[in-house]
């Protein structure tokens, strides 16, 4: 029976018609349950892993907020009675028991942890918090808040883990208690202060003053807050002006006070409060009182009127007195211990300005803040002896000098011979610093000078004797006995110290005239493409070696500018001698290009080089590490190219050659570059 289901049967000696499409549908309907299958299957996959992306992404979130809060985060296992320490990525790092936990903590604390944790866990509230002290890793002390709340309940609806998250207070503990104690101090220094003291909102409205000022104006507390006063009233400065202030005083200030039925003469001084972020929070005033000073001040001044009125002599007398002080700049000037005030006159009875002693601090510059609080202590103390001294301030003078100023003060004294004020004279002495500063610079630039010269004419005399030397001695060899094969290296030797003699004296001669500034820059149109390969070949044609390769590189047809073709050849030459003199083997390379208006010029060898501690000399006359050099020839090609408005500069290493690039400002009249380099 088997075998009917599979094999054909003949009848008749016919074979019966095979029939395929059941199996072709079942195979078809089996491949597209699996492709279906797949794709739900790769479909819940997909979103499996975007949606644990995104909960990978929300756990570093919240690990770093933790992180930057300083939050640890604990769990509490109810089975096994044990507490997991997590890390700031949510690992288990520690496990306490609750015997372990205990030590962390001072015993009143801990039993207040276990009976939020016991309120928690027998269900009768659903948060806790704590505030508790415990020891951290360095087993210090630290202030922590502890909330918990249950996130896993079991069958009987009782939690059946707990987590805790610990945060560190103490950094903001402390704050908080400088925070009181400061406001404590201020509220102290500003009640008992002897100076009014107020406080004032962004708008500049007054909220807050001292007791001093209700004795100033004879008021209470809230009869001044019901004036409505604002900066705008006081300053009689607009409201943008007042925000854009960086600091307002005002040596006195009238205000007339219905409760006295006077005015009221103030000295007063403003500062903005900015927060951490520079955001302006309020202003901040001081003042003084100087209703009394206006008032004698103006008693002695009624009085000289009226003595002058009643004394033409006495008139002339304080007449020809200002003129003099007017015209020496000088300033009568007095100091009162007993209110700190520095009155400063214009003449003999005009008063031009009164100055506490935190408003000429202000006025000072640092470099004398120091010295004037010194003397600001022995006139505070009654000190009975003269004060002279110079002060520098942070004004101007009418030259636009800092203003230095010179003051002497001298003690007067009572009927009973106390101390009761100092008397001075102010002087502006800046024109005369300022001449002593220039003369300073002067002599010291004069003595320099003198330095330079007597060294160089040192080292000229020494650089001139020993060739000269060798001339005269070479050439009275000649009158002395000697053979006939001698006189050949004779006479090269005198044509050798000769012309060493001879080129040091030109380089000597132009040198001067160098530093004279009698070298004239002769600005003329010029082809450089055309002589700069004959300048190099002058340069090292006397000092050519077998391995050496000297190479020109030249991009141009045509570079004609206007420059001073001599002193440029002068310098290529120069340049370009100093390294065929120190190569002796690999290569010498020059060329030149256009650059933003400048002829830019390099020069690169493979010579000897120069060591780092000889570059910084390198540009000093007479030194030289040539036996043909003369130690002129750098000194020469820097001046004279600075003297053209250019740049010279010098890079080398010991044993890996020099480089020399030399920029020169000049005009282009016609530039064309080579087709084929």
């Amino acid at each position: 029976m088997f075998f009917c289901l599979f094999l054909p049967n003949k009848i008749d000696g016919m074979e019966p018609e095979q029939s395929y499409w059941p199996i072709i549908v079942g195979v078809s309907v089996l491949a597209a349950v699996i492709v279906i299958l797949t794709w739900f299957y790769v479909f819940f996959w997909l979103k499996e892993k975007r949606e644990n992306h995104k909960h990978s992404i929300r756990y570093q979130r919240l690990y770093g907020i933790f992180d930057a809060g300083h939050v640890h985060l604990w769990t509490y296992n109810v089975n096994t009675q044990l507490f997991y320490w997590l890390n700031y990525h949510g690992n288990i790092v520690r496990t306490y028991s609750t015997m372990e936990l205990s030590k962390r903590y001072p015993i009143i604390d801990f039993e207040q942890l276990r009976d939020k944790l016991d309120s928690l866990l027998q269900g009768k509230a659903t948060t806790a918090s704590v505030v508790l002290r415990a020891k951290n890793e360095d087993t210090e002390e630290r202030d922590y808040v502890v909330n918990m709340m249950p996130v896993v309940y079991g069958e009987d609806g009782l939690p059946s883990k707990l987590v805790g998250a610990e945060m560190d207070i103490t950094d903001s503990k402390a704050r908080q208690m400088q925070a009181k104690d400061m406001m404590i101090r201020y509220k102290s220094v500003f009640n008992i202060a002897m100076t009014d003291m107020a406080l004032y909102d962004v708008d500049g409205n007054l909220v807050d003053f001292n007791q001093k000022v209700c004795e100033t104006f004879n008021g209470t507390h809230e009869s001044i807050m019901a004036q409505r006063l604002n900066l705008t009233g006081l300053t009689e400065l607009s409201a943008e002006e007042i925000r854009k202030m960086d600091y307002f005083h005002a040596t006195l200030m009238d205000r007339y006070v219905k409760e006295l039925d006077e005015f009221v003469y103030y000295e007063m001084q403003i500062l903005p409060i900015y927060d951490d972020h520079n955001e302006l929070r309020g202003y901040f005033g001081t003042g003084i009182n100087r209703t009394e000073h206006v008032h004698s001040y103006r008693k002695l001044h009624n009085d000289v009127k009226n003595l002058t009125n009643a004394n033409k002599e006495v008139a002339d007398y304080i007449n020809n007195i200002n003129y003099l002080l007017q015209v020496g700049g000088v300033r009568m000037t007095e100091y009162s211990p007993d209110n700190h005030m520095l009155t400063i006159f214009k003449g003999i009875n005009e008063i031009q300005l009164y100055l506490s002693q935190a408003r000429c601090m202000t006025l000072l510059d640092d470099s004398a803040k120091k010295r004037i609080l010194r003397i600001y202590e022995q006139m505070d103390r009654r000190t009975a002896e003269a004060f002279v001294f110079e002060v520098k301030t942070t004004l101007r003078s009418k030259g636009r000098l800092p203003l230095i100023l010179q003051l002497h003060f001298i003690p007067v004294f009572d009927a009973q011979g106390k101390l009761t004020k100092y008397f001075g004279l102010c002087r502006d002495v800046s024109e005369v610093k300022e001449t002593e500063r220039q003369l300073e610079v002067e002599s010291i630039k004069a003595q320099g000078l003198e330095n330079i010269k007597n060294v160089f004419l040192r080292n000229m005399s020494f650089e001139i004797r020993t060739p000269l030397a060798s001339v005269v001695g070479f050439a009275e060899l000649f009158d002395k006995e000697h053979s006939v094969e001698e006189e050949p290296l004779f006479i090269e030797q005198i044509k050798s110290n000769s012309t060493y003699l001879l080129n040091l004296i030109n380089e000597i001669l132009f040198l001067s005239r160098l530093d004279a500034r009698m070298i004239e820059i002769k600005y003329q149109p010029h082809d450089i493409a055309a002589t700069f390969e004959a300048y190099c070949q002058q340069g090292w044609t006397n000092f050519l070696q077998p391995h050496v390769e000297y190479i020109v590189e030249d991009h141009y047809k045509t570079m004609e500018v206007e420059i001073d073709e001599s002193h440029v050849g002068y310098i290529v030459q120069q340049i370009v001698n100093n390294a065929a003199q120190h190569t002796t083997e690999g290569s010498i390379r020059a060329r030149y290009d256009y650059i933003h208006g400048h002829l830019v010029i390099m020069i690169e060898d493979t010579g000897n080089g120069i060591p780092q501690k000889d570059l910084p000399h390198i540009f000093e006359r007479f030194v030289s590490k040539s036996k043909n050099g003369t130690g002129l020839g750098l000194p020469i090609c820097k001046e004279l190219t600075e003297q053209m408005g250019g740049n010279f500069e010098i890079n080398s290493e010991l044993g890996r050659g020099t480089t020399v690039w030399i920029s020169i400002p000049c005009k282009i009249l016609n530039i064309e570059r080579k087709e084929h380099l």
